[in-house]
């Protein structure tokens, strides 16, 4: 017996239809239908047994046909069985899912959610979606200027509001009371040069808040201007600085002692700037090609604003610059010829460690002047040599349109504002030559 048994449980292993049967074999549904079949067996079940007993014929005939109706009825119950154990593992797969992939599909109901809040930090938010939809239409440094101003006021709203100086940190929700709490700030803040910040950077402040407050619509500072009895921070016209025209000489003729490619470079881009008036990348992404030596003008591929509001433009370098320029031009094709290479594209080549030839970057171009600036010992940067070079025009009585012209300006407006003005002594000078002949006895 324990033989049998122990062959027929190895018989169930093996074979799980029949592990099935047996199964429901043992389990008898309390109404008589027979577990798993269909509802069209139950009846015909029911029938036969509202009937009563069948002949012996019958019966035996009945067990001859039915042979192959209970095989078939046995394999639609296990099917039954697996496709019930396969949904009952789905049920138990979907009750781990979280709530929303559980509710994908639904409909919701009740009243719709409201705004998403911007979360813990709303500045630091409001700021990154903002600095996102304006990138187009701004420049990548101008970005980046106004990326570090609106996270130095998020810094200062952030202390405000700590200190209960502010209402809030919230773009969207802030009044005219935190507005004044900023402007009390930046009037108060220490900083290197003393106390308060500067008028010019305290109105970038205002206008990088307010460009800010209208993206949110919020037009809490539009309606401040409007008010008489506000007063925001103005630009004042700045000092310009610029190196005298001796200064420059100085600075140049030092650097012929200055070793090396990068000594030979250095000389070479201090003079064409001081003779040229070109912006630090338009000079430092200059082609050879660009260079006219016999009209001694420059061709200006990458202004400020290229792609959006300038264009190609020329510039001129005046006679200090030519004789630099010349022998710049000489050393340049001995230093590529040493190197392995007949010609290149830039007019300044950079040949890095690996012996890729291409353009000098931003930073290593910086690294260079700041080398000359140490080897000549005179403080300066490239951008005052721009400012130089039109001082040193209207020193020597060109007009301020022709400077203007010069420097590719708009206006002169901007011109004087930043880059040149006349000086006092020469304004008074003029004044004087003005009255050269008047007759103190004759006119009074």
């Amino acid at each position: 017996m324990a033989a049998c048994k122990l062959e027929q449980s190895e018989h169930m292993k093996k074979c799980p239809k029949d592990r099935v049967r047996s199964s429901k074999a043992a389990y008898k549904h309390p109404t008589g239908r027979p577990h798993g079949g269909s509802v069209s067996a139950s009846r015909s079940h029911a029938r036969k047994n509202s009937a009563g007993t069948d002949s012996p014929s019958e019966s035996l005939t009945s067990k001859v046909t039915d042979a192959p109706s209970e095989a078939r009825i046995c394999d639609a119950e296990s099917q039954q069985l697996v496709s019930g154990a396969v949904s009952d593992a789905e049920d138990n797969e979907s009750r781990y899912q979280s709530p929303s992939v559980q509710k994908a599909g639904r409909r919701k109901r009740g009243r719709p959610r409201r705004a998403r809040s911007m979360g813990r930090y709303p500045w630091k938010s409001c700021t990154i979606a903002y600095l996102d939809a304006v990138k187009p239409y701004y420049g990548e440094r101008t970005l980046k200027t106004v990326e570090r101003g609106l996270k130095i006021i998020g810094e200062a709203f952030g202390e405000l509001h700590k200190a209960g100086r502010a209402s809030t940190t919230n773009p969207k929700s802030m009044t005219g009371k935190d507005v004044e709490a900023l402007l009390d700030w930046m009037k108060k803040r220490k900083t290197n040069r003393g106390i308060g910040l500067k008028g010019a950077t305290q109105s970038n402040y205002i206008g990088y808040l307010t460009n800010l407050l209208r993206w949110v619509d919020n037009p809490v500072t539009d309606r401040m201007k409007m008010a008489q009895h506000v007063h925001f921070p103005q630009k004042v016209s700045p000092e310009i600085k610029v190196l005298s025209e001796v200064t420059a000489r100085q600075l140049v003729d030092s650097l012929e002692t200055m070793p090396g490619w990068e000594g030979r470079l250095a000389r070479t881009m201090i003079s064409v700037y001081l003779s040229s008036g070109l912006r630090c990348s338009e000079l430092r992404r200059a082609r050879l090609q660009d260079v006219n030596t016999e009209s001694w003008q420059i061709l200006v591929v990458h202004p400020k604003g290229i792609n959006r509001w300038a264009t190609e433009s020329v510039a001129p370098i005046l006679p200090p610059g030519r004789q630099p320029l010349l022998d710049f031009l000489t050393e340049r094709r001995e230093y590529l010829e040493e190197r392995g290479f007949t010609e290149c594209e830039p007019l300044f080549p950079f040949v890095s460690v690996g012996g890729k030839l291409g353009y000098w970057s931003e930073g290593m171009w910086g690294q260079v002047k700041a080398k000359a600036q140490k080897h000549s010992g005179i403080s300066f940067n490239i951008r005052q040599l721009r400012a130089t070079f039109g001082q040193i025009c209207k020193d020597r009585g060109a007009s301020i349109e022709s400077v203007s012209r010069a420097l590719r300006h708009r206006t002169t407006k901007t011109t004087e504002l930043y880059y040149t003005r006349i000086r006092t002594d020469h304004a008074f000078r003029d004044l004087e030559n003005a009255f050269s002949d008047f007759d103190s006895a004759k006119n009074l």
